[in-house]
């Protein structure tokens, strides 16, 4: 049950981690196409924030998959 615990606490760090780092990187550069895309500026960071928010729900949601699938054990038969 421990290694189990351990992954968990690897895998959503690791997703925490990226987006820390990340999210701020992808909401700048972001934040400068989608301004060129959209004639709004409001719609562009409307936009920018979804995309953000989105990214941080397959981030957590693919480390929670990850985990969940490291954590199975094989039956011994």
């Amino acid at each position: 049950m421990t290694s189990v615990l351990i992954s968990a606490v690897v895998y959503i760090g690791v997703a925490v981690v990226l987006l820390i780092f990340l999210g701020p990187l992808m909401r700048e550069s972001g934040q400068i196409y989608l301004e060129d895309v959209f004639p709004d500026e409001k719609q562009a960071a409307t936009v920018n924030n979804m995309l953000l928010i989105a990214f941080a729900l397959f981030t957590l949601a693919m480390a929670s998959l990850l985990d969940r699938h490291s954590s199975v054990r094989p039956r011994r038969a």
